[in-house]
C-alpha cells in the first residue's frame, strides 16, 4: 500500500475542475495508485513520473 501526498495546489485545482467525469477518474486513479496499481506512467525527470489518464481534455498528474 502506498501513501499519496496531495499538495494544497493540487487539491484546489481538483476542486475547481469543472469536468466531473475527469475529476472522478483522477480520484479513482489516485486510489488505484495507493493500492499499488500505477497504470500508464512515464518518468519526466528528477525522480518525478506522471500518471496519464486518457479521457476528454488532457489532465496529467505528476507523482
Amino acid at each position: 500500500m502506498y501513501t499519496i501526498n496531495k499538495t494544497n495546489e493540487f487539491s484546489d485545482w481538483l476542486s475547481a475542475l469543472r469536468d466531473v467525469r475527469a475529476r472522478a477518474r483522477i480520484v479513482n486513479r489516485i486510489k488505484s495508485a495507493e493500492q499499488g496499481s500505477f497504470g500508464d506512467c512515464e518518468p519526466v525527470g528528477d525522480g518525478i513520473s506522471e500518471m496519464r489518464i486518457h479521457i476528454g481534455a488532457s489532465h496529467t498528474q505528476a507523482t
